[in-house]
């Protein structure tokens, strides 16, 4: 079914020009014919695309439903596909595009077309079916779709037609080689009454006229196994058939929800099925049908994969042994190293008989397996690194073979965690570091093509991508003791300076292959502290600096988490604390915190209040690190707090600012307004402060905050606001505010002047108040500061009267509270 408009919510992220001018010539394309050809003509995700939400793709997807649903329509019961061959053709272009758009977007909780795929999996033209399970298998693979987003009915019904393609296959059937299945000769005793009408080319189920009465699994199962008698008499569609087998099983594998029972699972899994996986690689078909052989192995070493996801130890070792990865002269590491070699000569795809999508299969099946102890110990005895690395030193390779250099850094990477002794004898390292600045050295030529005003240049996906493994790599094997003496050398390369463009690019590179960069960088300081100084007179902390203080800085949650680690490493020594007090007139501290409480930084989040949360406290975590290593940034830390709690509590007592209260779900749709989403920024806060003081129990921090009445700001905020939502109050913001005051009485006892405003508050609140007035949602308002007030100070006094050597305080503070509660009581009560 097409998604309808009301589903859809505001986009919370920008969206490229050429990923744009896409979506309107495909809307707007006109019939059926001219939207087909334009879905033909993307091939591929192209860099310039970038990722997007799947909203911004509803008008396209909603085109694609309309082709699924003329196809899928019944006559005489038979789908119209089956009949109209022009559909074909429709059908697999929509098919394959929608797989490129779940593997590039976010947000696909809105798809509709479900309905539409599992009508499809009934069509009785085997090759449709197989192209439908290729797009069901990318959602399962690459999304919780199904997991989370499909209800129960239509879950069930995928299962029962799944089921349905792996049950034909039971009986002497389950246990025919593959190979012996596909060939010329083979013959099949199905053991049914059938006879089949030369004359006639369709079949026809209509068990509606059957006396007895059938389950609809059990006419699912009649339908498909007569589709399946139907097809084997052609030796082209018996490759369908197991292939349609394969990613059927995989599509199982990895929707585990579809399946709870393990047991159900060990048995489609079983050794039996893995000897047939690993044993048609060893197909060798005449020149005829080699496509479709190559097709077939490239979807069992994905059905392999898909095994391995499964993470049953006795699997992989299965796997393992029969693909003979334990050896150097296995069948499996000879088949990589003969795949490497073409692709090193420029010969892959040369004679048709290694394509691209195969080789990529194989490189995949391996980095999953060498993810596993056993696998990865396996791989190391088969002497793979070498061969590895020489594709990493390859710098021949097109564009479109990248992504095989990105694949093998990170089987690498794996590999050397375990055992670096082939990794150095071969200079790896060096190996590494000339890839990377190869890449950023082809960055360079392409960056000053961009003459037109108003676009912006991206970095190519794939050379993201293997640029994002190269640093990922560094960064690990900086901490790594057994390849530390290759690291400590790193910096007095040519690789300080690539890494300095980066940073002087970051719109260009993006904000993941920044953060990578930034954390290199934080590592190799905290790993060699004695190269700062070097590093500094190079510019790299320059260009950190300055980095900060880029009004175009691409925000993300992983590298805004990042900075005040950066400023931690910066501080190491003392030219560097003094450039980080006072860098060129501006203070990079302060900067930071702007960047945490700015609408951008909360915009490029997901919209969810956990995430919010998660990530105050890991910025809470930083900072309470900063300061336990430089002590001398309290003060400076815990002013700024001061100064933007100050500007929130303007915002929250202003009628001239759009205020948010609502926490992870805030969205700017007007501009030209100014919105505060306070509830986020009061969460984040909240948290922050609750973090520093709770880490460690240190009472210089508690006395800094003391000193610039930080827990007085708190508690204004609280009750000071015009408008405040009961919802978020109790649920976030007011639980960090008393555990706040909690921890400062426990370290000094004196929180008199929070808890004295607390009570005169709460008396002006209550002689404020008057049932009488007209406006019920001011009264609203007012019940709710009294009971958020009258909250804090109940679990406030709970520490007081169990803290030592508070009695007094308690004298003179309790008979007023009580007396005050009993006055509220009543009016809480009434409404």
């Amino acid at each position: 079914m097409k998604i309808p408009s009301e589903k859809l919510k505001p986009f919370t992220t920008e969206i490229a020009p050429e990923c744009s001018k896409l979506i309107s010539s495909l809307k707007n394309a006109g019939d059926f014919t001219i939207f087909v050809k334009g879905l033909d003509n993307i091939t591929e995700w192209c860099s310039v695309f970038g990722k997007t939400e799947l909203g911004r793709w509803v008008d396209v997807l909603n085109d694609c439903d309309a082709v699924l649903e003329a196809a899928v329509a019944l006559a005489n019961e038979i789908m119209s596909v089956d009949k109209n061959e022009s559909q074909e053709a429709q059908i697999i272009s929509v098919l394959r595009f929608t797989s490129l758009l779940f593997e590039n977007t976010f947000g696909r909780s809105i798809y509709c077309s479900m309905d539409r795929l599992i009508k499809l999996l009934d069509s009785r033209k085997i090759w449709i079916v197989v192209a439908t399970l290729r797009l069901l298998m990318v959602v399962s693979k690459c999304s919780r779709f199904i997991t989370q987003h499909l209800n129960s009915d239509v879950r069930l019904e995928l299962y029962g037609k799944l089921m349905a393609i792996l049950e034909i296959w039971a009986g002497k059937l389950r246990l025919t080689p593959f190979a012996e299945f596909c060939s010329a000769d083979f013959s099949y005793s199905h053991g049914f009454s059938i006879q089949p009408i030369p004359e006639m080319d369709e079949f026809i189920v209509d068990t509606n006229k059957s006396t007895a009465e059938l389950k609809d699994s059990e006419k699912q199962f009649a339908f498909t196994k007569l589709r399946f008698l139907y097809s084997i008499k052609n030796q082209n569609e018996r490759f369908y058939q197991i292939i349609a087998r394969l990613i059927s099983s995989s599509i199982i594998f990895y929707s585990r929800c579809l399946i709870a029972d393990d047991s159900r699972l060990n048995g489609l899994s079983n050794e039996q099925f893995i000897e047939q996986c690993c044993s048609v690689l060893h197909f060798e078909p005449t020149t005829k049908y080699q496509a479709l052989a190559d097709t077939l192995k490239t979807e069992a070493l994905k059905t392999l994969a898909s095994i391995v996801f499964l993470e049953k130890t006795k699997k992989i070792q299965f796997i393992v042994d029969t693909l003979g990865l334990k050896t150097y002269h296995g069948f499996c590491p000879s088949l990589l190293r003969n795949c490497i070699e073409r692709l090193k000569a420029g010969k892959l795809e040369a004679n048709g008989d290694l394509s691209a999508s195969f080789v990529t299969s194989l490189f995949s099946l391996v980095y999953h397996v060498a993810g596993f102890e056993y696998g990865g110990t396996a791989l190391n005895r088969s002497s793979l690194v070498p061969v590895l690395l020489g594709v990493v030193k390859t710098y021949s390779l097109p564009e479109q073979y990248i992504s095989y250099v990105t694949r093998s850094v990170r089987i690498i990477d794996i590999l050397t965690g375990i055992d670096v002794a082939q990794f150095n004898s071969n200079g790896g390292t060096d190996a590494i570091i000339k890839r990377f600045s190869h890449e950023v050295d082809q960055c360079k030529t392409q960056i000053p093509e961009q003459t037109t005003p108003g676009t912006t240049l991206l970095c190519s996906q794939q050379r993201a991508a293997l640029m994002k493994s190269l640093l990922n790599f560094i960064k690990r094997a900086v901490i790594d003791a057994n390849l530390a003496v290759q690291m400590r050398r790193i910096m007095e390369t040519e690789f300080p300076q690539s890494l300095i463009f980066i940073i002087q690019h970051s719109q260009y590179f993006g904000s993941s292959l920044l953060h990578c960069t930034v954390s290199l960088i934080t590592n190799f300081i905290y790993q060699e502290p004695a190269q700062l100084t070097m590093l500094q007179n190079m510019k790299l902390t320059d260009a950190l600096m300055n980095l900060i203080f880029d009004e175009k800085l691409p925000i993300s949650r992983d590298l805004v988490c990042a900075l005040p680690n950066v400023c931690s490493a910066l501080c190491l020594n003392e030219r560097g604390h003094n450039e980080f007090k006072l860098y060129n007139n501006q203070k990079p501290l302060e900067k930071i915190f702007r960047i945490i409480f700015s609408n951008k930084f909360l915009l490029s989040m997901r919209k969810r209040k956990t995430e919010i949360l998660e990530t105050a406290h890991m910025l809470g975590t930083s900072f309470d690190e900063l300061i336990r290593h430089h002590p001398a940034l309290r003060k400076d830390v815990m002013g700024i707090l001061s100064e933007i709690l100050e500007e929130l509590l303007q915002s929250a007592t202003s009628e001239d600012k759009c205020v948010s209260w609502s926490m992870g779900k805030a969205v700017i749709e007007d501009d030209s307004v100014e919105h505060v989403l306070l509830g986020d920024y009061m969460a984040i806060m909240g948290v922050m402060i609750e973090t520093i003081l709770s880490n460690r129990n240190v009472q210089d921090n508690i006395q800094t905050i003391n000193e610039l009445n930080i827990p007085v700001r708190l508690v204004k905020l609280l009750s000071e606001a015009k408008k405040p939502n009961p919802v978020l109050l109790n649920s976030s913001y007011l639980p960090n505010l008393a555990n706040i005051l909690c921890c400062i009485l426990r370290q000094t006892s004196k929180v008199d002047d929070a808890f004295s405003y607390l009570l005169e508050r709460c008396s002006f609140e209550l002689s404020a108040y008057s049932t009488e007035k007209e406006c019920q949602q001011e009264r609203l308002f007012q019940l709710t500061r009294l009971s958020s007030l009258i909250n804090t100070m109940n679990i406030l006094m709970k520490s007081v009267i169990h803290a030592q050597g508070s009695y007094e305080f308690v004298s003179y503070k309790i008979e007023f509270l009580f007396f005050k509660i009993s006055s509220i009581r009543p009016l809480l009560l009434h409404h």
